[in-house]
């Protein structure tokens, strides 16, 4: 299960490198704040070193023991799917003298989406307020980025939801989103047997709680015990569930 989750997590947010000298190095970057994701990964791998990223708020898990990167090849071959993903694996089977193997598909009994959406993944909360109506509705958001729309496509055999092109920033890319409650349940249902490593865990957590204020209306104005409720659930919410000091009321936007 952890080499299908470590294969997710590296075609989203690693990168293999090979020297010039012939040296490997295996890389995964993500979020400062999923540093005890990294710490996650360096246990099971046993090794690596994790070092802040200067001048941007990330951290780095950098492992280039040429053994430790042989014993990551023969761990992920086979599982990671990600064109550019596959080219650099090829070259550092070519070196270590390993047949590289196609990938096989995932599916909802392997962890690879769960690394997938540890790397690239999104859950998200929006506000939004419907014409000649003054209370914000909520909607709740699970998508998934990438660069390349094919490796989208399994997600929506898997787990249902459309894919959309993101062109407003300086590359094309593309996401994957789910929106009603049943497909999102059914995702959830998922990571409950393939667990999150990342601050996103805490929100997976609090997604039966949001459906239950949901049904209740508590996002309403006049309802205003709850509404107190669902405030609460927001603060918590922004905050990944560690504070409840955000200064948050229902309004138009969205809480990422």
């Amino acid at each position: 299960m952890f080499n299908e989750y470590l294969a997710g997590v590296i075609d989203g947010d690693g990168c293999f490198s090979l020297s010039k000298k012939g040296y490997p190095t295996l890389e995964i970057t993500m979020d400062v704040r999923d540093e005890v994701c990294l710490h996650y990964i360096k246990h099971n791998v046993g090794g690596g070193t994790i070092k802040p990223r200067s001048g941007v708020k990330a951290v780095r898990f950098r492992l280039h023991n040429k053994r430790s990167v042989e014993d990551i090849v023969n761990r992920i071959n086979g599982l990671v799917r990600y064109p550019q993903r596959i080219i650099q694996l090829k070259k550092l089977c070519n070196l270590y003298g390993i047949e590289y193997i196609e990938s096989t598909v995932p599916t909802k009994k392997t962890a690879y989406f769960a690394g997938i959406f540890d790397s690239d993944g999104t859950i998200t909360c929006s506000l939004k307020k419907p014409k000649h109506v003054k209370w914000a509705k909520p909607q709740l958001t699970i998508s998934v980025s990438s660069k390349n729309k094919d490796d989208l496509d399994i997600l929506v055999a898997e787990f249902n939801g459309n894919i959309y092109k993101d062109d407003k920033g300086k590359y094309v890319s593309y996401k994957w989103s789910i929106q009603s409650k049943q497909d999102i349940l059914i995702f959830i249902n998922y990571l409950n047997k393939f667990p999150l490593h990342t601050l996103k865990k805490n929100r997976v957590l609090m997604v039966p709680e949001y459906y239950r204020l949901y049904e209740l209306h508590a996002f309403k104005p006049e309802n205003t015990v709850l509404r107190a409720e669902f405030n609460k659930w927001l603060e918590m919410w922004s905050s990944y569930g560690y504070s409840r000091n955000a200064n948050l009321s229902l309004s138009a936007g969205e809480i990422k």
